[in-house]
C-alpha cells in the first residue's frame, strides 16, 4: 500500500520497464551505455504481432526510473526512428498489487 501511495505521490521515484524491438540493436545498447544505462537484456524476435516472420529484430528490455522516459526515447529514437518501445510499470515482488480476497 505504501508503494501505491509513494507511486501517486512521487511519480519521479517509480520504475518502469521498456521492452525496445529493433533491427539495430548493438546501436541501441551502446547509446543507452554512453547515457549510464548498462543493465538491459536483449532476446532474438522472431515473430511480430501478425505473426509474421522476423530474421533480424530483436527486443532489449531496461528498467528505469519514470522521468527518464523522454530523454531514453529520444536516445533509441535517434539512430532508430522504426523501434518499437512498450513501457509498463515495474514492481518489487514486495510490493506488487494484490488482490485479498
Amino acid at each position: 500500500m505504501i508503494a501505491i501511495v509513494s507511486n501517486r505521490v512521487f511519480p519521479r521515484c517509480k520504475n518502469t520497464s521498456l521492452l525496445i524491438i529493433s533491427d539495430k540493436p548493438e546501436v541501441i545498447i551502446t547509446r543507452l551505455k554512453e547515457n549510464g544505462f548498462a543493465h538491459n537484456t536483449l532476446w532474438k524476435v522472431t515473430t511480430n504481432y501478425n505473426g509474421e516472420y522476423k530474421d533480424n529484430a530483436y527486443m532489449v528490455m531496461i528498467t528505469i526510473p519514470l522521468t527518464m522516459f523522454k530523454r531514453i526515447a529520444e536516445t533509441i529514437l535517434l539512430p532508430d526512428n522504426d523501434a518499437i518501445i512498450r513501457a509498463q510499470t515495474t514492481y518489487k515482488a514486495k510490493h506488487m498489487p494484490h488482490n485479498d480476497n
